[in-house]
């Protein structure tokens, strides 16, 4: 019924994510299809996966909804936490065509690693590089880290909305009002070669976050809307 890589519970237990995941999935498909979409720098995408073929596709965490809609049925592979409430996520996703690999920094990182490691071989990658738990537009190690290990390049993306509202979370998650006009901003592929040493790690550090960063300004005035001012 999913594809969760946690262990076996309980028919009941898993026929309540399922469904969860399954309503969940629904109407996510229903809102986003209800919003005005302007994709920026499309070709900058078409170009990336002509030149490297497989990529990261890396946003920040708050803004997840639109990369969810538009990456669905690529069968993208992402790295969700091995909690029960990301448990409902990896439902989600799965029944939007993505493939939950579990894991976090915290908890089953090193074999999560792995795993996305041995997907790069044949699928694309979809990180949040604040996630999951912050600090929020902060770019972790991990994701760079990733990059190295797979010898991938990474595509920064980001969205903005007309109106949305924003949860009370770390992240400030973000969910567009239905109608809205949204905008979607493809950057320039980042590379990150194998072996690299602490240096290359943290300036690539430094050009993920900064690139994301001013996505995220250029998708707002796309839609009308000031920069960002923390």
């Amino acid at each position: 019924m999913g594809t969760s890589d946690m262990p076996t519970r309980g028919l009941l237990q898993e026929l309540k994510y399922d469904l969860a995941g399954g309503v969940g999935a629904f109407v996510h498909l229903a809102w986003m299809s209800s919003l005005r979409w302007k994709l920026i720098d499309r070709e900058r995408y078409e170009e990336a996966r002509k030149r490297y073929g497989r990529l990261i596709f890396a946003f920040w965490h708050g803004q997840l909804l639109a990369p969810a809609y538009l990456g669905r049925n690529w069968g993208i592979r992402i790295l969700i936490s091995q909690s029960d409430d990301g448990e409902y996520i990896a439902r989600l996703v799965s029944h939007l065509g993505f493939k939950a690999v579990r894991g976090s920094a915290t908890r089953g990182g090193k074999a999560a690693l792995r795993k996305l490691i041995r997907a790069s071989r044949r699928h694309d990658l979809g990180v949040t590089p604040d996630g999951p738990v912050g600090p929020r537009h902060r770019v972790r190690l991990g994701s760079v880290l990733l990059a190295e290990a797979t010898g991938l390049p990474i595509l920064p993306m980001a969205s903005a909305a007309r109106w949305c509202c924003r949860v009370g979370s770390w992240d400030r998650f973000e969910v567009p009002i239905p109608g809205s006009e949204i905008a979607v901003v493809a950057g320039e592929p980042i590379v990150m070669s194998r072996g690299g040493k602490d240096g290359g790690r943290r300036e690539v550090q430094v050009r993920l976050e900064a690139a994301l960063n001013a996505l995220t300004d250029r998708a707002r005035e796309a839609v009308g809307l000031p920069p960002e001012t923390e």
